[in-house]
């Protein structure tokens, strides 16, 4: 998976690929942002193609290639005042939207309108604001992103699940478990994408925001994310079902 056969920053995100196989072109890209967590590129491999079907493999190198291009080697430069430099914490912020698109990307949870969900739940009339805002927050947790992200990040070891808990802590004490670990990071992730707050406390140093009414302290960093991401990668393909003969 070493020979850079192709440049994939266009097909990747076009599919435009006539002249390579898709592993010959995609191949690269997975060693590039994967092969640190196995023991050689043998090791890649065997994983690789102990994927069950096409379609997912396809789906694999795929996301190995977005990540690369959008987070891994990917940085948000600023060419303010004419001068092309990195921007810490824009460049985090737009890493830590990818991150959560691509584990988005991953889910075979079914989208369901919020509408849809509420004609199943047969709850009408909705007598008051406070009890529509009680079903939104209960569909958000039955089929919203939160959902599918919180199952991602509970694919890792349940060591490595700790030590990101440690990362963020309330009154001393480590965050809960990782969903709400989790939910820490798609709320950051939500407010610079709607709001275009950028996610500050993902930077390098320490960092202290609220979280509700408390005061929380942030370790957890880009690198830390990013390496949840390809350990929640690898755990998402591994755990696929071998499909019957």
């Amino acid at each position: 998976m070493t020979n850079e056969k192709a440049d994939w920053s266009k097909a990747a995100m076009t599919l435009e690929i006539t002249t390579f196989t898709l592993e010959e072109i995609g191949s690269p890209h997975a060693s590039a942002v994967l092969l640190q967590h196995f023991d050689s590129e043998e090791g890649l491999k065997s994983f690789y193609w102990a994927i069950p079907t096409q379609a997912e493999r396809e789906q694999f190198l795929l996301v190995c290639a977005k990540y690369r291009y959008m987070v891994k080697e990917g940085d948000w430069v600023s060419t303010v005042n004419n001068e092309s430099r990195v921007v810490d914490y824009l460049t985090n912020s737009n890493k830590l939207l990818a991150i959560f698109a691509l584990i988005e990307s991953l889910s075979n949870v079914k989208h369901m309108e919020f509408f849809d969900w509420l004609k199943l739940q047969g709850n009408f009339p909705i007598e008051s604001k406070k009890t529509l805002n009680d079903l939104h927050q209960l569909y958000k947790v039955e089929h919203g992103s939160i959902k599918k992200v919180m199952k991602f990040f509970e694919r890792l070891s349940a060591d490595h699940q700790a030590r990101l808990c440690g990362l963020l802590t309330k009154h001393k004490q480590p965050m809960e478990n990782i969903k709400k670990l989790a939910q820490f990071l798609y709320d950051m992730r939500s407010k610079f994408a709607h709001e275009c707050k950028p996610a500050v406390s993902i930077h390098s140093n320490d960092h202290i925001q609220y979280l509700s009414k408390d005061l929380v302290l942030v370790k957890i960093t880009i690198a830390d994310i990013m390496e949840a991401f390809e350990l929640g990668l690898i755990a998402h393909f591994r755990e696929r079902p071998a499909t019957p003969t």
